[in-house]
């Protein structure tokens, strides 16, 4: 770990071969499609910024590795503005997916809500299918693809390690009867935009979580201790966990008490929102209510303060 004064004085390559040792060194696997969950905040000072960790990454992965990122956008994507465009519609859980998304080569999977982005040789495999997908975390989201292809799942920086883990919402899907805190009871039509330019309208179920709060971090206790690894990228603590352990694990936990995953909160407590950062742009946000936000049309909004770069 290099303190913040030495970090500051070093080039944009020499962050990127830093981090990629420190990925390296936690236990990020060379070879195999890696999902990722990041803050760049907590990164501490990184020359050449999210390209910089996006480099890093894609290093450790190797070229025959896949990098694959949430891309998630359903503060932009709301009941009042119901439309999706694969290549214009941002990402709205942090700097890092939002960097990736827009370079070039990077693939991104169709969904208007729950999208994720990839590049390297299993981006199709992982992303191709989604848009058949009507619920968030569907049996064709890359999220489900990524345990299939024996992928590993990642935390960087991230509060509360992995309790911002979108992969658990897949597994909820799995069970029988869907939790009750997991989906809204009304549908919503979207307008959805591909690669090809082509237009569908298609009914969506969005995700509830109205009175309950996510304590997917609980998934890391259930799971053999070795699938899952921890150590520091730069400043921030990185949790490494392999895909189809922790599904299975969280499947079973899930099966004996379908709440054993989240806890019960005061209504709207936990919310999402974008909240205006210092640098007039817009940062993904979860916690009680504190401060301004920008909602998906560009209005003001209450938020909360405690950044969470993925739901």
């Amino acid at each position: 770990l290099i303190p913040m004064s030495s970090a500051g004085d070093e080039s944009a390559e020499e962050a990127r071969k830093r981090l990629t040792t420190d990925l390296l060194a936690v236990g990020i696997r060379p070879g195999s499609p890696l999902l990722i969950h990041s803050s760049l905040a907590a990164i501490g000072r990184v020359q050449g910024g999210a390209d910089t960790v996006i480099d890093a990454l894609l290093d450790a992965v190797g070229p025959e590795g896949t990098l694959c990122m949430p891309t998630l956008s359903y503060l932009f994507t709301t009941v009042e503005n119901p439309t999706f465009d694969v290549k214009l519609t941002r990402s709205n859980i942090g700097v890092i997916p939002e960097t990736f998304r827009t370079r070039p080569g990077v693939s991104r999977s169709v969904h208007p809500t729950h999208s994720c982005a990839a590049f390297g040789p299993q981006a199709a495999d992982l992303l191709s299918q989604h848009y058949k997908d009507r619920t968030p975390v569907g049996e064709h989201s890359p999220f489900r693809r990524l345990r299939d292809l024996k992928g590993q799942v990642a935390f960087l920086g991230v509060p509360h390690a992995a309790r911002c883990n979108t992969s658990c919402h897949g597994v909820e899907e799995l069970l029988p009867t869907p939790p009750p805190y997991l989906f809204q009871e009304d549908k919503v039509t979207y307008t959805v935009k591909d690669w090809e330019g082509k237009i569908e309208v298609v009914e969506h179920t969005r995700h509830g979580f109205s009175k309950h709060g996510q304590r997917y971090e609980r998934v890391l206790d259930y799971m053999p201790l070795d699938t899952h690894r921890s150590g520091r990228v730069g400043e921030a603590m990185l949790h490494v966990v392999e895909a189809q352990e922790m599904w299975d694990a969280a499947l079973m936990a899930l099966e004996k008490d379908s709440l054993c995953l989240v806890e019960e909160i005061v209504p709207g407590s936990e919310g999402h929102s974008l909240v205006m950062g210092s640098t007039g742009k817009p940062r993904y946000i979860v916690g009680p209510s504190s401060e301004d936000s920008v909602d998906g049309g560009g209005k003001r909004q209450k938020t909360c303060d405690i950044s969470c770069p993925s739901l």
